[in-house]
């Protein structure tokens, strides 16, 4: 399936990283990172729940700013509106509510 321009991908296990500690929550992870949002929606929602190697793939978004830290690929945000989404979407992580919302702060 071709869904649109992936910028990057980072694929996380245990023989590429060892113990590192920081890696253990996204162990057996892969990372796609796509050049559209909506691209990356409809590529979460034809893959999520499908099975793939005898296990149930599940999708979840991971804040830009984290995956270049993290492992030092990825393009930056650009414009302030790509910003304010990017800390946005770090903010609903840190509250354990990503996509929801709900880790903002009311006006």
């Amino acid at each position: 399936v071709e869904l649109g321009n992936v910028l990057s991908t980072h694929v996380v296990s245990d023989e590429a990283f060892g113990a590192d500690d920081e890696l253990a929550p996204v162990r057996d992870c892969v990372f796609v990172e796509f050049a559209r949002v909506e691209t990356s929606n409809v590529a979460a929602h034809l893959f999520h729940g499908r099975v793939f190697d005898g296990r149930v793939v599940s999708i979840s978004f991971f804040p830009l700013v984290e995956y270049q830290r993290l492992f030092g690929k990825g393009f930056p945000p650009r414009t302030t509106e790509e910003k304010q989404a990017a800390a946005l979407k770090v903010m609903d992580m840190l509250a354990g509510v990503a996509g929801t919302g709900a880790g903002r702060l009311a006006a």
